[in-house]
């Protein structure tokens, strides 16, 4: 073999095994130890809200775990003062939007430090139980077209829930004005907070209900609505509002007004609003801020 024969060998010979590698190579799983989908799974990237806990609390009246975050002002502890009570229902999906709101507003000093407490169920629930635990605590009757996994019906359970088994544990442990308290709910749990505040009205003094399915078991909520009587004992603030875009939930929600109006003593003082090109799902920044500036902001 000639000189010039041997080198065109050896260089064919080398891009072959040059080839090989290279498919070698693409063949094998490219490992994604630097994307952010595998950190997320293996929890190296977690995301923390400053000043806040989570507390886990096991309830005997729904037999459920719940998770409870909490969220204080700064350096809450020195101040030496006890702050308004906040509950929000449906944390585990809303809980940093609704803090980042309350922190503008204290910041714009339009409305007092609070103490936000929101309602989650226990761990890395997936959607399908989150929906059907949420579908029995927040629904205040039960519905025979509506098939959930866990039933439906068990808000009067939940009430218990909060009044007799959460409250004592915040009261234990964190510095709350017991007679300055709120629930914040939307969708279901507006449903929830407008049962409230007719069957146990002075367990909290301000309502924030967004968007409230009051359409639940045959409105069954309105046609039923009676203000117990403890009403007359305390001043409560309700701001009620819906979307414009949300259909029929507007007129549930003019009539449901109506009937607190007509019920309404005193002691109840309403806010109602529709709130122009806002859906079911884009009301909660504009109703929720609203909501505050109504039940904590300068008379």
């Amino acid at each position: 073999m000639t000189t010039k024969l041997r080198s065109i060998s050896v260089f064919l010979f080398l891009i072959f095994m040059a080839a090989c590698n290279s498919k070698q190579s693409s063949d094998q799983p490219k490992k994604k130890t630097d994307s952010i989908e595998v950190k997320l799974s293996r929890n190296e990237v977690p995301v923390q809200l400053k000043n806040t806990l989570v507390h886990p609390l096991t309830s005997a009246f729904t037999k459920t775990d719940y998770d409870i975050y909490v969220s204080f002002p700064d350096n809450y502890k020195n101040h030496g003062k006890k702050y308004p009570l906040l509950i929000v229902l449906d944390a585990e999906v809303n809980f940093g939007a609704i803090i980042y709101i309350v922190q503008r507003l204290v910041k714009d000093s339009l409305i007092k430090e609070l103490l936000v407490v929101g309602i989650a169920y226990r761990g890395e629930t997936d959607e399908d139980t989150y929906y059907a635990i949420r579908g029995r605590d927040l629904t205040p009757s039960a519905d025979p077209e509506k098939q959930y996994r866990l039933g439906n019906g068990g808000a009067d359970n939940f009430v218990k829930f909060i009044s007799d088994e959460l409250f004592p544990y915040l009261d234990k442990n964190f510095p709350i004005q017991n007679d300055n308290r709120a629930i914040y709910g939307h969708s279901f749990g507006g449903l929830f907070g407008t049962h409230v505040l007719l069957n146990h009205p002075t367990l909290f003094d301000k309502y924030l209900l967004l968007s409230p399915s009051l359409w639940w078991n045959s409105k069954s909520t309105m046609k039923n609505a009676k203000l117990d009587s403890s009403i007359t004992s305390q001043q409560i603030k309700v701001y009620m509002a819906t979307g414009s875009l949300e259909g029929a939930m507007v007129t549930d929600q003019l009539q449901m007004v109506n009937t607190l109006n007509r019920l309404n003593t005193k002691n109840l003082k309403i806010k109602s609003e529709i709130l122009e090109q806002e859906t079911h799902r884009t009301i909660i920044a504009r109703g929720f801020t609203n909501a505050l500036r109504f039940v904590y902001g300068k008379e």
